[in-house]
């Protein structure tokens, strides 16, 4: 019998998100992790790209955010929009910023779950994109390394049983 382990299996990503969304990093040991999300305005003029530098809950993410003609994927710069979170459907207070034109957002979650960034208004033609995200905790190390000892003497207990039986 070969066992193989892979830690990463059993490292938890802090944050996540739904759709186009592709982790660039694994998060293990505590590093933030880089999420890559597209969307396309509700109109279809503009293609809205965000790339998410993740942290813990708690503590300040930071938003990417650029605007692209979805024909030439030619960048527009200095686009004006207005963006928001919401949690359950319902906007966050406080988090609501209006005529925007820094690509740079930074957000605190203080809760782990189900959140949308919405960006509204584009270009004042009042389109909008809306990226749906998770936000979960991220395990510490010591967290990682039990669970991985815990699984492991799941799987060499019953590898153990069932040569046992075979020898039976």
């Amino acid at each position: 019998i070969v066992l193989l382990i892979v830690p990463e299996l059993f490292v938890s990503v802090p944050v996540h998100a739904f759709g186009s969304a592709t982790p660039s990093d694994s998060g293990a040991n505590g590093t933030a992790i880089q999420v890559h999300l597209l969307a396309t305005s509700d109109q279809g003029t503009f293609r809205v790209k965000i790339n998410w530098t993740s942290n813990d809950i708690g503590k300040e993410n930071t938003f990417d955010i650029g605007f692209f003609d979805p024909d030439t994927g030619t960048q527009i710069e200095m686009a004006r929009y207005d963006i928001v979170l919401l949690k359950d459907g319902k906007e966050i207070d406080g988090t609501q910023r209006l005529n925007q034109t820094l690509a740079e957002q930074k957000y605190v979650f203080s809760e782990a779950g189900q959140y949308t960034i919405k960006i509204n208004n584009i270009e004042d033609l009042g389109e909008s994109a809306s990226f749906p995200v998770q936000v979960t905790p991220e395990f510490p190390a010591p967290t990682t390394m039990i669970l991985t000892i815990a699984a492991l003497g799941v799987v060499l207990v019953f590898a153990t049983k069932l040569c046992l039986s075979a020898i039976s």
